[in-house]
């Protein structure tokens, strides 16, 4: 049975912006620095607005996937996944333990993370205790190269924040928002 990993924490988040705050500013037209660090926010609200939305790793992003019990087939929609760190569960005598890596199978690429979605296959599943976290599926994912229609969509969000603050991004369907529907990783 195929199990869809659907609860999902960030270990350790993105160090990294995919759009500098030298892009944004030239995309703003602007010669000054006095506003450095409201762009900047603005250039991590528009990336975190796209992750979770078109739950896609812009950058390089440690997380873990949970599930209830252990299953031959795991399936994890966050994109694109480089590698499968470990996978760990709790055994019935509830210890944490580390499933050899030869127990299991991944489409995960480290070269390119291009799998949608990235399938686990398990042998041996072994028995879990009872607890929502009984499996642990240890990952990295994000990407190395940000394709421009992706550049472009967060620094257009940018700027149209930077210059209308209060105008309600959400309300109308933008170039933005088509970016995403165009990259969005399905299956949550």
């Amino acid at each position: 049975m195929r199990k869809i990993v659907d609860k999902y924490q960030l270990v350790t988040a993105a160090t990294t912006l995919p759009v500098t705050l030298a892009d944004a500013i030239e995309h703003l037209r602007i010669n000054h620095t006095d506003h450095n660090s409201l762009i900047t926010d603005l250039i991590w609200a528009a990336v975190k607005t796209f992750e979770k939305r078109a739950n896609v790793c812009l950058s390089a992003q440690t997380w873990k996937g949970f599930l209830q019990k252990g299953y031959e087939e795991v399936e994890l929609w966050k994109y694109p996944i480089t590698a499968i760190s470990s996978i760990q569960y709790y055994d019935d005598d509830n210890t944490l333990q580390t499933l050899s890596a030869s127990y299991y199978v991944t489409n995960a690429d480290s070269s390119t993370g291009m799998a949608r979605p990235v399938v686990i296959w398990v042998e041996d599943v072994p028995s879990t205790y009872d607890r929502e976290d009984a499996f642990v599926i240890n990952f990295t994912a994000g990407l190395t190269t940000i394709d421009y229609d992706i550049k472009h969509a967060l620094l257009s969000w940018v700027y149209r924040k930077y210059e209308n603050p209060n105008d309600a991004v959400t309300e109308r369907i933008s170039f933005f928002d088509n970016v995403i529907a165009d990259n969005r990783s399905y299956g949550l």
